[in-house]
């Protein structure tokens, strides 16, 4: 048995999906489409790891208030990466939230599942082992479009057809306002929060 749900994600900052070592973070140009309708897409894989992120960040700030109660001595938050002496004489680097889990085994503290991203999202593949997602999340369409505009900030826009397609899939019953033709600078200097084409 599963649920489905909605629900509208705000950026406040400039989003950049699938940017990689040597891209230019934040391009607004260069939009992620979905290969049959070529419209704007957030993928389901990058929904989930922000939410990974979030709640792994939960975890870590859980496991070190915990530790600290139990007499253990916390490093400073800038230290990130930790060293371990293997049984073989290796050494093998820790991230500090590894570091807090082994902590956390000796210490025989059990995560809530409220706070583990592996049982709700699965585990991460660089865990070695990949578990099945409790969360899953498909595409997120984009409704509002970035669009640079000379002599004026990023202007955010959309079109009556990405407002049809978000009313069919949200159930909801608002009119699609009507679209300003050629006076949007003017219009634009007047309430900036909206524009339509």
């Amino acid at each position: 048995m599963y649920h489905k749900a909605y629900g509208i994600i705000e950026t406040l900052a400039p989003l950049h999906v699938g940017a990689s070592a040597g891209e230019e973070t934040g391009n607004l140009n260069l939009i992620f489409r979905d290969q049959f309708t070529q419209t704007g897409i957030i993928p389901g894989s990058s929904i989930r790891g922000r939410f990974r992120a979030d709640m792994r960040q939960k975890r870590q700030l859980w496991l070190e208030k915990e530790l600290r109660s139990r007499g253990v001595t916390i490093p400073d938050p800038i230290q990130q990466e930790f060293v371990e002496v293997l049984a073989n004489g290796r050494e093998a680097n820790l991230t500090r939230l590894q570091w807090l889990r082994k902590g956390a085994a000796g210490k025989a503290l059990n995560v809530s599942p409220a706070i583990d991203e592996n049982y709700w999202y699965g585990s991460s593949a660089d865990e070695g082992d990949t578990t099945e997602a409790l969360v899953k999340f498909e595409y997120a369409s984009l409704v509002w479009l970035p669009v640079f505009c000379p002599g004026q900030p990023i202007v955010w826009i959309s079109c009556p057809r990405l407002l049809k397609r978000y009313k069919q899939i949200t159930g909801l019953s608002h009119p699609i306002p009507k679209p300003i033709n050629g006076e949007y600078p003017v219009r634009l200097n007047q309430d900036r929060s909206r524009l339509f084409f």
